[in-house]
């Protein structure tokens, strides 16, 4: 008898930098206090180094030394220290979707958090509503401290898309210290799951590997079938 299977889709284009261009997944928006002017080659590939435990296979990330100015602002009304873009992202109008990724700060006496901020689109690309804004959630500090941060939010009527950006505060270091963040997941659930993308036992890339949605076959328990990815695509 055939197992019941289902799928996950993680809906982020690039969740890991297994590939050494950023293409048009990860960008600075806002100048804040970084060094120099911010710009997509400031979001650097890592060399394969350790990654977050449950997070991608490749231990890839992102880096981006960052110089903060010396004051611990963490209030959601104020100016941020550093805005991240991600590629836009689909969605369908009444449905939850769970954003998570890890990520962690060089200095060890510094927890700077993170402000998951999401514009809804319909499909004329016009934005819809004001922001959404999840609360302010810590992320990791230290050498190899990782946390993953998630945020759950309902896609309002007519959305198609999201425009997704994480905006970071409190990084209170005036030396150039590096941020990482790695393993984004975007997915059409209401709370956040085990990490998956494309390299992933019993995933598969939904287009260009590494460059493309991913989908993970299941059973009915939600376990991965490492031997049936390919029927689904």
């Amino acid at each position: 008898m055939t197992a019941p299977f289902g799928t996950r889709r993680n809906l982020c284009p690039v969740p890991a930098p297994y590939v050494a261009s950023t293409g048009a997944q990860i960008k600075f928006v806002r100048s804040g206090t970084v060094s120099s002017s911010p710009d997509e080659s400031q979001a650097t590939r890592s060399n394969q180094q350790p990654g977050p435990s449950g997070g991608p296979a490749s231990a890839y990330y992102w880096y981006t030394n960052f110089t903060g100015d010396g004051t611990n602002t963490a209030s959601t009304g104020a100016s941020s220290d550093l805005d991240v873009q991600f590629s836009d992202m689909e969605c369908a109008a009444g449905l939850p979707y769970t954003l998570s990724f890890w990520s962690y700060y060089a200095p060890t006496s510094v927890r700077p958090s993170v402000l998951f901020r999401l514009a809804w689109l319909n499909a004329a690309g016009t934005q819809i509503g004001g922001e959404a804004k999840g609360p302010m959630a810590q992320i990791g500090s230290g050498s190899t401290t990782w946390v993953r941060v998630a945020q759950t939010l309902i896609a309002p009527a007519n959305a198609v898309k999201a425009t997704v950006q994480a905006w970071f505060y409190g990084m209170t270091s005036t030396g150039s210290q590096a941020l990482r963040w790695t393993g984004i997941q975007y997915e059409q659930t209401d709370a956040v799951d085990t990490y998956f993308d494309g390299e992933s036992t019993g995933a598969a890339w939904e287009g260009t590997a590494q460059q493309s949605t991913s989908i993970l076959v299941t059973d009915a328990g939600g376990a991965s079938l490492p031997w049936a990815h390919a029927a689904a695509m």
